[in-house]
């Protein structure tokens, strides 16, 4: 494979997504190309970096305050939503406060 292709699949190797002859050829090629086990080691650093990243919590005031505008109907630039864009503004509301 070209370094292209392999660097392709170092960024899904690092989403955990590689079948494992894939990951036989990841190897195989980093082991004779410097450039590729360069890009590899610096995936992988970004990857431990952001799986060290803390999400800071929502205040339950701000939640609070959402959740009133949302019942209210009360969001600038929004005259009215629907039970469903309730619904969905709702549940985006509970994965920011989980940091998802």
């Amino acid at each position: 494979m070209k370094c292209e292709e392999i660097q392709s699949l170092i960024q899904e190797e690092a989403k955990r997504l590689l079948a494992s002859w894939e990951r036989e050829e990841v190897e195989r090629h980093i082991a004779r190309c410097p450039g590729c086990r360069r890009e590899r080691r610096e995936i992988s650093g970004v990857v431990e970096l952001l799986n060290h990243l803390t999400v800071p919590g929502i205040p339950s005031r701000f939640m609070d305050g959402v959740f009133e505008k949302l019942n209210k109907g009360i969001i600038p630039g929004i005259v009215r939503i629907s039970t469903w864009q309730t619904v969905g503004l709702i549940a985006f509301a509970y994965l920011l406060s989980w940091g998802g």
